[in-house]
């Protein structure tokens, strides 16, 4: 997780996650990814920080705003935008976990602390509250609307989940 993330998840985005290069799934993101890279080539690789502004800006100027795209019937995406209904909340309400459910606190590096072992969540959840569950041998953590981690409490091992909690 990042920190994006966790404030996209405040914000009650749910987050979806898939491979990366896997069209099937993420086929608008690689298309476009493509149409960056052959820009770059057309243009040049830029070498400093400002000429990567330049032609980022360049780049999206004209792809959002000149380039027809064959997808919205020749028109610019620019002609398709529309902002979004949902505001930003700069101060989103303090999440209420079901009654009932073990809350626990991470510490300052994003670790949880468990009958005297210390487990590994998410840097980026770094002083959050978290909800903890024991399936089997296993220590499912949550933030939010999220399942963000299960623990093995045997090995110790872990996996990121990071999947909406429907």
């Amino acid at each position: 997780m990042t920190r994006l993330s966790v404030r996209l998840i405040n914000q009650g985005i749910k987050l979806y996650f898939c491979g990366i290069r896997h069209p099937q799934t993420q086929g608008k993101v690689e298309r476009f990814h493509r149409t960056l890279e052959h820009a770059v080539r057309h243009h040049g690789r830029p070498s400093t920080l400002t000429e990567w502004s330049k032609l980022l800006e360049f780049f999206l100027n004209e792809y959002n705003h000149i380039r027809p795209h064959e997808a919205l019937s020749m028109d610019t995406p620019n002609q398709h935008y529309q902002p979004s209904k949902k505001v930003y909340n700069p101060n989103p309400k303090t999440w209420e976990y079901p009654e009932g459910s073990i809350v626990e606190r991470l510490n300052t590096r994003g670790w949880l602390g468990k009958s005297r072992t210390r487990y590994f969540v998410s840097e980026a959840l770094a002083g959050q509250q978290v909800r903890v569950e024991q399936v089997e041998k296993k220590l499912i953590v949550s933030y939010r609307q999220m399942y963000v981690r299960e623990i093995d409490i045997i090995t110790g091992k872990s996996v990121s989940l990071l999947t909406p909690i429907n």
